[in-house]
């Protein structure tokens, strides 16, 4: 090994001088090299913060940060230099500087020397690389997906050096505050997935699989979404459910055998699972309805809206518990289920409404007793719609007195906007909740003029990519596309509602 070159002295640190005092500015942040010890302490206010960072070794500046994301509380982020700022209403930043400076941030902007010598100094020594001077700092790896290139999730090994000051759009990683755990990604087996999966060659089989479920040749798909019955992406006639004999509240001929789901979906569900262990991994598999069976129904049918009928509330609940008992037997676990796919919305295709009220009446006297004896291991994550009402039913279910003892988290769909703030809300007021995003596409009928499915719409992929962002800083836990395969017209689709989907096939 060569010998390694002597690193440059470092100035000793002493107690700062009372002479030294802090300019702080209000609303801003700075980013800058943390201490490598002592890094933080908490304090009440950006004067103490001041009074701790002159007698803590090393502290030039320091940021005051004390918001409602601050898990840790009031705290001081200690550091030895300040490379530039950004605003942050929650954060105050203060710097050390003579008696009598303006100790503007600008100059620690403009001359970020201090901050970068150690790095440079090491790479202009003979025998030290750049790998062993980087490595030193740590890394990260990062994936790039590029409009114009070939580039999709092309992986490269970045190694970290010393901050610089430079007008680029920066991301922040910092592992001084966690949050929420991120459980994974995925999307829906829908029947017209499975159905365009089984037409598939045994080549292209495997490519949709891997292109998925594979962690390094794919996406690395950790949840997926099942329907229970049918549902718009059914192929025709849809309407289909496991006991379509009318008034048979036992479920005495509810099929255990699944032998409509053994058809295309079972097939293609199974194998994925296969795929996802194969890798030492778990698929987090979630189910929702889309209604119940017809004659559960207020209106007689499975599709326009209707109500359940309060004489099937208990059996519905025994629906749910046998049907994952059924895929259970068939190697396929549960891990949550939602108690309805949009209550509040009446669709042509299969449909069943709620108030928040009433879901949360149904789930505290029978879905949830019904689940807790039969499969306690099973989560319930209420609501499953759009995140504009997201907090209201969140509410509604933490404060009903039976249903809050079973719900475990809030589902939530994208297709009424943005609606971040009620997400986080939640997040904020319920910190407990697992925050679900269970449902997003683009409807084909959106796709712009001269659109292929070879090439597909790039402004699609910036849409995911906006909504996820948003999604994960207000709390979610992962995120979930809706159609995992479609055809090459967006089904098939029993109504003709066509979408548009991360794989298609013709």
């Amino acid at each position: 090994q060569p010998q390694q070159p002597q690193q440059p002295q470092q100035p000793q640190q002493s107690q700062q001088s009372p002479q030294r005092q802090c300019k702080l500015s209000h609303g801003v942040d700075c980013i800058g090299h943390n201490l490598p010890s002592h890094s933080r302490q908490p304090a009440h206010s950006a004067d103490e913060c001041c009074k701790l960072c002159k007698s803590t070794p090393g502290c030039a500046a320091f940021t005051f940060a004390n918001g409602p994301q601050q898990i840790l509380g009031a705290m001081c982020y200690f550091k030895s230099a300040c490379v530039r700022t950004k605003p942050n209403s929650v954060c105050t930043s203060g710097q050390l500087c003579p008696a009598g400076s303006s100790g503007n941030f600008a100059d620690a902007n403009a001359q970020p020397a201090a901050a970068v010598a150690a790095t440079q100094n090491a790479l202009g020594t003979p025998g030290l690389t750049v790998e062993q001077v980087a490595g030193s700092l740590g890394g990260a790896t990062l994936f790039q997906t590029t409009k114009g290139t070939n580039e999709r999730l092309a992986k490269s090994h970045l190694h970290f050096v010393a901050d610089f000051a430079a007008d680029v759009p920066v991301v922040d990683v910092s592992n001084l505050a966690t949050d929420q755990e991120i459980i994974g990604f995925g999307g829906a087996f829908t029947e017209a997935s499975a159905v365009v999966f089984k037409g598939l060659s045994p080549a292209l089989q495997f490519q949709v699989l891997e292109r998925y479920f594979d962690p390094d040749k794919g996406l690395g798909y950790a949840i997926g979404r099942i329907p229970i019955n049918s549902n718009d992406f059914s192929p025709a006639p849809g309407s289909w459910s496991e006991d379509d004999t009318p008034d048979d509240y036992s479920l005495a001929n509810f099929d255990m055998g699944l032998a409509h789901d053994n058809r295309a979906m079972i097939p293609f569900i199974r194998a994925a699972v296969a795929k996802v262990v194969s890798n030492g991994r778990q698929l987090k598999l979630f189910a929702s309805p889309w209604s119940p069976p017809a004659w559960m129904k207020t209106n007689g049918r499975m599709t326009g809206g209707g109500k359940l009928r309060p004489e099937c509330r208990a059996t519905w609940a025994t629906y749910f518990v046998k049907w994952i008992s059924a895929y259970q037997e068939h190697g396929i676990p549960i891990w949550a289920v939602t108690p309805q796919n949009e209550p509040k919305f009446a669709a042509d295709w299969e449909a069943c409404t709620y108030s928040a009220e009433e879901e949360a009446d149904w789930l505290g006297h029978y879905l949830g007793p019904a689940m807790e004896t039969a499969h306690p291991e099973v989560k319930i994550l209420a609501w499953d719609h759009n995140k504009e009402l997201a907090y209201e039913w969140a509410k509604t279910m933490y404060e009903h007195p039976l249903a809050s003892r079973y719900t475990a988290g809030i589902a939530v769909h994208w297709y009424s906007g943005d609606n971040f703030e009620n997400l986080a809300k939640v997040h904020r007021d319920f910190p407990n909740s697992i925050l679900l995003p269970s449902e997003a596409t683009w409807e084909r009928h959106r796709w712009n003029p001269g659109t292929t499915v070879q090439q597909g719409d790039w402004s699609f992929g910036e849409g995911y990519a906006h909504d996820i962002i948003g999604d994960l800083n207000s709390g979610a836990v992962g995120w979930t596309d809706w159609n995992l395969l479609l055809d090459h017209h967006g089904g098939p689709n029993h109504i003709q509602n066509f979408c548009d989907a991360a794989l298609m096939a013709n």
